[in-house]
């Protein structure tokens, strides 16, 4: 479980600054491994630049691998909400540090 930290979705992504806000992946039934925890998945969102969502990015590849999802958490907004995945889980939004991504 995450606890939440602080502020908005806006404000996290003020502090992160450069990066790209995630919305979507594809492919996770093909392009995760269920034993090492590593993936490489297509996803899409929206480039993070000056700490403010810009332009619509699609196609583009991330790939890491659970651990290091875990381990590379850099920070938390406080708006907790409920995601359905495999049922419901309850978490903030979250910027983690690290990840490859591939595409343009």
């Amino acid at each position: 479980m995450l606890d939440a930290g602080e502020g908005t979705l806006d404000d996290l992504l003020a502090r992160v600054g450069e990066g790209i806000y995630i919305v979507g992946v594809t492919g996770l039934h093909s392009g995760a491994n269920a034993v090492t925890g590593e993936f490489s998945v297509g996803a899409t969102g929206h480039l993070i630049a000056a700490g403010v969502r810009t332009r619509p990015v699609r196609e583009v590849t991330i790939a890491s691998d659970l651990l290091s999802l875990l381990a590379n958490v850099a920070d938390l907004a406080g708006d907790s909400r409920w995601i359905p995945f495999g049922g419901s889980v309850l978490t903030p939004s979250v910027a983690i540090a690290g990840v490859t991504v591939s595409g343009t």
